[in-house]
């Protein structure tokens, strides 16, 4: 009976089908472990490429793949843990290696942050690549605050200006003025406090601090408005508050007498 079971043409084709079956799975086992083992090559050369507003950030990098079908951004505010990065969008693969791609981050940052980027690129089957380098970028300062304008003692052409650093990311104050005839605030130069620029005072850049400059050359016995705004890298923090004040009138001594004369024994004709 063992014998005809075994030869019998129906179990024969059975046992083939169920070979070609046993050895198909196998091999689709191999191939998708083959696939899943070879994730793209990741990203390199991640860098802020520009900064479209003072708080929205444009980064760049590099391909180094034909085999991914999207690129993944990532981002956290730094001085947090790898574990705080959170997907900020994704971006179309391009159609070599060795191709830049731009992506816009489309969040709505914080003014005067640090924030941290990384990317890596996804296989169609969603297999990740290694993360590229991080960047990081630093959007644009906050507000000066406390803005004062007063005349100078001594002066009639100078006015000066105070105001405090509110923000941790400043490199350096512009300074806008409106004079006598003027309809509109105009751009007068910069100035990194103590450090110099068009206008050097006390002070420094950084939160807290406080910055004095002196405006000269003004008109006698008119008044000035100004505002101020910190500036980096990423451009203008909104103005400061607006300050105004009014030059010294001169000072005109009086004449000394004329046809006076005195001394003993002088008389009339």
């Amino acid at each position: 009976m063992r014998h005809i079971f075994a030869t019998s043409p129906a179990v024969r084709t059975a046992l083939r089908v169920l070979h070609v079956l046993v050895w198909s799975a196998l091999l689709l086992t191999g191939l998708s472990h083959a696939w899943a083992a070879s994730p793209p090559a990741a990203p390199s050369g991640l860098r802020v490429n520009s900064y479209p507003t003072p708080t929205s950030v444009q980064l760049y990098w590099i391909s180094n793949s034909t085999a991914e079908s999207s690129f993944g951004v990532e981002r956290k505010v730094d001085g947090q843990a790898d574990t705080a990065y959170t997907s900020v969008g994704s971006a179309d693969p391009v159609d070599s290696a060795g191709t830049g791609v731009l992506f816009t981050d489309p969040s709505g940052l914080d003014a005067d942050t640090i924030y941290d980027y990384r990317v890596r690129a996804f296989a169609s089957d969603g297999t990740p690549s290694d993360y590229s380098n991080t960047a990081s970028a630093t959007t644009a300062p906050v507000k000066p605050v406390g803005l004062s304008v007063s005349s100078v003692a001594g002066s009639d052409s100078s006015l000066a200006l105070s105001w405090t650093d509110n923000a941790r990311h400043t490199r350096y104050f512009r300074l806008f003025r409106k004079g006598p005839g003027e309809t509109a605030f105009r751009d007068i130069g910069y100035t990194y406090g103590a450090g110099g620029g068009n206008f050097t005072g006390t002070g420094a850049p950084g939160k807290g601090n406080v910055i004095a400059v002196t405006d000269t050359g003004l008109t006698v016995s008119s008044a000035y408005s100004y505002y101020v705004a910190a500036y980096n890298d990423a451009g203008a923090s909104d103005p400061s508050n607006t300050a105004s004040a009014t030059t010294l009138t001169t000072q005109t001594p009086p004449a000394a007498p004329q046809g006076v004369y005195g001394g003993a024994g002088s008389s009339g004709a």
